[in-house]
């Protein structure tokens, strides 16, 4: 018996079931994109310039919420008068001679929010009636570290201090038992921020009504001036 060749014959050829690859039929090869290094080398500097400079601006910002000298503060913490006593001397003129006796004791708080110490050469204490400056008195220097806090003391002690042109007004004040006296404390120091001197100053106000009979102070109002 003999093979059938039905399907097989030259007149039927077989059916190809792929596409041929390009080329000249004897070596086949395919088209592949190259890499595109140049584009992700582009994306890689493009990454790290952004991550170096977010960097620099957090760095910077550290720097600047560290080394950024911030206002001393300055609060009056004792104001009290030891000692009060008014000479009247009446003469040849109309309108007596009057001499004030005046002992004054202040303590200030000063108040440091930097990271770096504050030097301050003193604090200036200076008493006023009436917007007529009887006197002042300035404390030691010293320092204040950094982030904290340090007390200064004076001692105004005024004899003999006579009035100019509120002569009228005292005696007055003095017959109603209500003087009233204004102080201010004045700070004056700097910080040393590495290679740098930044200076740094504060005022305190105080104004005071006192009893110049037994002593008492009668209404006391103080304000921070910066």
């Amino acid at each position: 018996m003999g093979r059938s060749t039905q399907g097989f014959s030259p007149s039927h050829p077989a059916q190809q079931f792929y596409d041929p690859l390009p080329g000249d039929g004897q070596y086949p090869y395919a088209y592949l994109p190259l890499a595109p290094r140049r584009q992700n080398r582009w994306h890689l500097s493009f990454f790290l310039r952004s991550a170096f400079g977010l960097l620099a601006v957090v760095l910077v910002g550290i720097s600047a919420f560290f080394l950024w000298p911030r206002q001393t503060g300055i609060h009056m913490t004792l104001l009290r008068l030891e000692g009060v006593h008014v000479d009247v001397k009446r003469g040849d003129s109309i309108i007596p001679r009057v001499f004030l006796d005046i002992t004054l004791r202040l303590r200030v708080r000063v108040v440091n929010p930097n990271y770096f110490g504050v030097d301050y050469k003193s604090v200036t204490a200076v008493i006023f009636y009436n917007e007529e400056k009887l006197g002042y008195v300035d404390s030691e220097g010293g320092k204040v570290p950094a982030r904290s806090t340090a007390y200064v003391s004076a001692t105004l002690n005024l004899t003999g201090i006579e009035l100019g042109r509120n002569v009228l007004s005292l005696l007055e004040d003095l017959a109603a038992r209500r003087v009233p006296f204004s102080t201010k404390a004045h700070f004056r120091g700097r910080i040393r921020i590495l290679f740098f001197e930044v200076p740094m100053e504060a005022d305190v106000s105080c104004n005071l009504v006192i009893d110049p009979e037994d002593q008492a102070i009668l209404s006391e109002d103080c304000d921070l001036q910066v």
